[in-house]
């Protein structure tokens, strides 16, 4: 007797898989954890190097 895998363990069809692409640079993602992100590893650590902050900044006056 065979027994068939539930619908959430069984594999897709390549017709079923959706393609999601990086919302950077808008390449296909294949790797799981960068589908989960939607962005590729190097587009992810380009986006978090620009988000720091880390400048010298002048004292406020009066302070």
């Amino acid at each position: 007797m065979v027994t068939q895998l539930p619908l959430l363990l069984a594999e897709p069809d390549a017709a079923e898989v959706r393609t999601v692409r990086c919302r950077s640079c808008h390449r296909p993602l294949r790797s799981p954890e960068a589908r989960a992100h939607g962005q590729g590893e190097g587009c992810r650590e380009e986006e978090y190097a620009a988000r720091r902050f880390e400048v010298e900044q002048d004292r406020l006056p009066g302070l």
